[in-house]
Order: structure tokens, then C-alpha cells, then sequence
């Protein structure tokens, strides 16, 4: 059958040529037609976030394709009756394949996003990732063309459709101005990965009605095809070259985490991988004395012991529920969980053990006005500390009981131990407050005097000091004068700048040391030392110095070229193909 790739390419871009997009999502009460199937796919950007206005997408598109031909036919058919005998031009006839939109599920997420829908049985491509943002005084969207590079998938009656994950892999800086206007297969590809994510448990639990009607025994989803080599090289690129998001030090090991189930822990001076089970977003990992403990979206929790090698995938709180932190207390061990209007607190003595809710407090979202303070769960004195916007909730493991409080409503926490936090405060005028830093677990916090412009939000405004020795060290602007043509210049330079801890509320010059490297201002506090300290960079690559900032040096690096370098060939190979159905198709016309 011809695929009638020029109806595709317009419908890829989402140019008009489909008017009438049908919405597939459900509802907790939905059930299924006869004639429909159910389908989840997971979609992970491997990116901090798309642009400046779009922090994620908020639609994926599916189109039918093994339906198309039909219903070109009878568009003509139609066309044909109403000229009344008169000749008209068939490929000039305006018609509409079927497309379907879905939209993303916040509830068991991170970072990652969830869409579930309902379709009629067919043959289906996921056409286009869409993002579409308005504030009331101006819109903005962007969109990413999937198509064939993401192959095709079969919906079946009474049957789920199991997508698994899709990754968007940015191949150039995304913070560039003129980023979403570069060719397509150029600036970033879409891919699926070959590790099935399970969804079902998550399908089941916000869906229950509709779940219960899919068969037991059979599921869909993707075709295999010729390409799926292709799809696999560049999905294993993209976790080899991760977006690492957070970091944490326990018991000595360091370790660093984040999307596509991946961890980089410290063992002898070298990185090494770890990888994870999922294709989910890493949320939080404990390492105590006997095993670690790492927490992931979609209520997953992984668990690897002293005498078992082999992480062990445990499921101890719903699927839409994400979690969060893990951190120990005493003998007693607590996870926080975040849901879509809550979050909560287990305590378990063993992490195999049933998790005992012990807490549950509402959140509030925010919005493009108003930015309210995350959730975040330190280990205190006989219990834990729970920070959930502008309230401060203690639990004591001795009595069970909560106790509540006031704070100030934080976007980022770093816990440093022994009651050092490192805290970035929410601002409802451009979302990033000030830095503050406590010495009593977060019962009084003292506001850091930066020096860069109040009114320049930059990158690494949202970066946390982190801690040398007896000083805190910043990635900050700062003011200098050079000549030009023999004329004094006013410029400013991102530097690595330090200032005593007994002297950071006060007004005065931070001390400038070496500049930072362009693209790495988010600095590592929960790892870095009065030895070294560690930076983030886009896409995921680590730089450290150890004479603050005179001389760099390369912790973890990205593959840009080598992603580059698969998905030309991948695009050479998906255009040989195409050519070669549009030539056969042709010729049995």
C-alpha cells in the first residue's frame, strides 16, 4: 500500500491538513468501545527543558495510517457526486486522516511524562511531540516530528497498546535562540528504547474501569522492522550520554543520578556507570550500611544488598506516586513520595518490609504568576523534617507524631550534614528567590549577599554555593573593566568567587578566582570539598578544578558527535526505505 508520504509530511508538522484532532484521553471513569484499544507511552527529554518557555510537551499526536487510503477514496467518491460529472483534479481533494491527541499525566512523574489515550483498532505512527505555552500576553509553541523514525504500532481491540519510553535528544545547544527553527533531524531525534517500560501498573491504578476490560493474556504495540537496529544504537547512546540532574554523598560513596534510569557513582577516582532496570527519572538514592536504596517515578524503588549484586525492582507505594528522597533516621528508614496534589512520608525498618504511611500533606501548584516552594525531607534528631512550601513539618519516630511550623518556601535544598542546608528560596516574580543557608537543620536561614544583577536571570543564578573548608564557593557575574581602542569597557565574566561563612549575610565583594566554564554553572555542592569542586554542564557533562577555577578538568563527557554521527546514518537508511514502499506501492497501482 502507498504510504502517501506527502499527506504525512504535513500531517508531521501539524500544518493544518488534519482539522479534526480527536481527543483520546480517559478519565478514571472511562471505558473502553468494542472496537478500542488503550495506549501509554512514556516520553523523556534528555534535556533541562525544552525552551524558555516550555518546560516540557502537552500533547502527543498519533495518526492511523492503514485507514488513509479508504478514506482518500471516499473524500474523492464525495467530491465526484458533488461536481455532478464535471472533471476534478483527485489529488486536489481536501480530506483528513484520523489523528489523536493525548495528554501528559503528572501524577507518579519526575521528570518524565506519561500519556495514556484510547484508539480504534489500526495501524498507527506517532506523528509529533507538540508544547504549546501562553500567559495571557503572548503564546509560544514548538513542535518535534517523530513519524517513521519512531516506527509504526497496531492497537487492538480490547487490548493495550505498551509503548514503552521515547527519549528527545537534543544533538545541539537547546538554549540556543534559533534552536526549534534548525532542520528537524538536525537539532534533536526522537527514538523509542528497547527496554519495555511496564506501564500497566500505572494504567491500572489511574484507570481502573478501562484496565479492567483489556485482555489478560495478549498486548500490542510496536512493529519490529529493519530499522530497529538503528533505534537501539541511538536509545543506547542516549543513556550512555544522560542528562544527570542531582547528586548525593552517603557513607562516602558519591553518587550522581538522573533520567533513563542512570547512575555515575565515584569508586577510586574514576566515574563509573550503573544502570538502572527503567527507563524512569532517578528521584533519590540511599546508601546505608549493608545495601542501597534508589527511588525512581511510577513507584518504583530498586535495591541492591552487600551479598546480592543484582538490583531487585520493589514496588512498596503506588504507581503514581514518585519518590522523591530517602534518607535515614536512626534505625528507622522514610521515603517521600510526591503524587498530583500530595506528598507523603513511609518509615520502614527494612526496605523489603511493608512501607508504613506515616504522613501526607497537600501541595499546590504553581503557576505562570505564582511559584510556590517544593517538597523536600531531611533526617533531624529522632525523626525527620519535612519542608513543604512555606510549612516545616517535623516527625518524631519516638511518639509518631508531626509537629508544624513556618519557613520560607524553597525551589532547591541541598542537605550538606550536621544541619548545613544550602537553599534557594521561590519567588512569585521571576520563580528564583534569593540564597539563603541554614546551621540548624532549616529553623532559621541567613540570606546570602550575591553579587550578580538582580534583574539578569541567568542560568547560573539558580545554581547552589557549595561548601570549601570554612568558606561557601559561587559560580557567580562579576563586574569588570577592559580597554577597548584604549577606552575603559564595563564587561562582566562568570568566575568562580568565595567568601568566608561567618561573613556570607554581609555586605561586601565576594573574592573573584578563575572563570567557569561557558555552559557549566550549576555547581555540585552535595559532592564538592575544600579538594574539589564539581560543576554541571548542559547536556549532562561534569567538570571539576581544584584551584577554583584557574584550571579545569573533564569528569563525565558527552557524546554529542557520536549521537550525531548515528542518527545521519539512521536518517540516510529511513529515507532508502521510504523511497524503496513509495517505488513498490507504485508499481502495483
Amino acid at each position: 500500500m502507498k504510504r502517501l508520504l506527502g499527506l504525512l509530511a504535513c500531517v508531521l508538522w501539524l500544518s493544518g491538513c488534519a482539522s479534526g484532532i480527536k481527543n483520546a484521553n480517559l478519565s478514571k471513569t472511562s471505558k473502553l468501545g468494542p472496537q478500542d484499544g488503550m495506549v501509554a507511552i512514556q516520553v523523556i527529554n534528555n534535556a533541562e527543558r525544552l525552551s524558555g518557555y516550555h518546560e516540557n510537551w502537552t500533547s502527543v499526536y498519533a495518526v492511523r495510517i492503514d485507514n488513509m487510503k479508504a478514506l482518500k477514496a471516499a473524500a474523492i467518491a464525495k467530491a465526484k457526486e458533488k461536481a455532478k460529472g464535471q472533471a476534478i483534479n483527485e489529488d486536489k481533494v481536501d480530506w483528513d486522516p484520523d489523528m489523536y491527541s493525548m495528554d501528559p499525566i503528572s501524577a507518579g512523574a519526575i521528570g518524565s511524562q506519561l500519556f495514556v489515550g484510547t484508539m480504534p483498532a489500526g495501524e498507527y505512527i506517532i506523528s509529533s511531540l507538540y508544547a504549546y505555552y501562553t500567559d495571557g500576553n503572548m503564546s509560544s509553541w514548538v513542535s518535534m516530528k517523530v513519524g517513521y523514525e519512531g516506527g509504526t504500532f497496531v492497537v487492538k481491540p480490547q487490548e493495550f497498546a505498551n509503548l514503552g519510553s521515547v527519549v528527545f535528544q537534543p544533538l545541539k545547544s537547546i538554549r540556543q535562540l534559533n534552536f526549534w527553527s534548525q532542520n528537524n533531524g538536525q537539532r534533536a531525534y526522537v527514538t523509542r528504547l528497547p527496554q519495555n517500560a511496564d506501564l500497566l501498573p500505572f494504567v491500572k491504578t489511574m484507570y481502573p474501569q478501562a484496565a479492567a476490560q483489556l485482555s489478560a493474556t495478549s498486548t500490542s504495540g510496536w512493529k519490529t522492522d529493519e530499522l530497529d537496529g538503528f533505534r537501539g544504537d541511538l536509545a543506547q547512546l542516549s543513556r550512555d550520554n544522560v542528562l544527570l540532574t542531582d547528586a548525593a554523598v552517603q557513607h562516602g560513596q558519591a553518587t550522581l543520578f538522573g533520567k533513563l534510569g542512570q547512575l555515575r557513582q565515584l569508586h577510586q577516582g574514576r566515574w563509573q556507570s550503573v544502570d538502572l532496570p527503567t527507563n524512569s527519572q532517578i528521584g533519590a538514592t540511599l546508601h546505608a550500611s549493608d545495601f542501597t536504596l534508589v527511588g525512581a517515578e511510577q513507584g518504583e524503588v530498586f535495591l541492591q544488598t552487600n551479598t546480592n549484586n543484582k538490583w531487585q525492582v520493589l514496588r512498596p507505594v503506588s504507581a503514581d506516586e514518585a519518590v522523591i528522597s530517602l534518607v535515614q533516621s536512626g534505625s528507622d528508614f522514610f521515603a517521600l513520595t510526591r503524587a498530583s496534589k500530595a506528598v507523603k512520608v513511609y518509615r520502614f525498618a527494612k526496605p523489603t518490609d511493608s512501607w508504613q504511611a506515616v504522613g501526607n500533606f497537600p501541595t499546590k501548584e504553581s503557576g505562570a504568576f505564582i511559584r510556590y516552594g517544593n517538597a523536600y525531607m531531611i533526617a533531624i534528631l529522632g525523626g525527620v523534617r519535612v519542608f513543604n512550601d512555606v510549612f516545616l513539618n517535623d516527625f518524631a519516630s519516638g511518639t509518631s507524631q508531626w509537629t508544624t511550623g513556618k519557613t520560607d518556601g524553597l525551589i532547591r535544598l541541598v542537605d550538606l550534614g550536621s544541619g548545613v542546608l544550602l537553599g534557594l528560596e521561590s519567588s512569585s516574580w521571576d520563580g528564583i528567590g534569593d540564597t539563603v543557608y541554614s546551621a540548624d537543620y532549616g529553623k532559621t536561614w541567613v540570606t546570602l549577599d550575591r553579587s550578580s544583577s538582580f534583574w539578569v536571570q541567568s542560568k547560573f543564578e539558580f545554581s547552589l554555593p557549595a561548601r570549601s573548608g570554612d568558606k561557601l564557593v559561587l559560580i557567580d557575574s562579576v563586574a569588570e573593566t577592559t580597554t577597548v581602542d584604549g577606552k575603559p569597557q564595563k564587561t562582566s565574566s562568570l568566575r568562580i568567587t568565595s567568601k568566608p561563612i561567618a561573613d556570607i549575610a554581609r555586605k561586601g565583594a565576594w573574592q573573584a578566582h578563575g572563570k567557569a566554564i561557558a555552559g557549566c554553572e550549576i555547581l555540585l555542592p552535595q559532592i564538592s570539598d575544600a579538594k574539589r569542586i564539581y560543576a554541571l554542564c548542559e547536556y549532562g557533562k561534569v567538570v571539576s578544578t581544584a584551584d577554583m577555577g584557574h584550571n579545569w578538568q573533564t569528569e563525565i563527557n558527552v557524546n554529542i558527535e557520536g549521537m550525531q554521527n548515528k542518527q545521519e546514518q539512521f536518517l540516510l537508511k529511513l529515507l532508502e526505505d521510504l523511497k524503496a514502499q513509495e517505488s513498490s506501492a507504485a508499481a502495483t497501482d
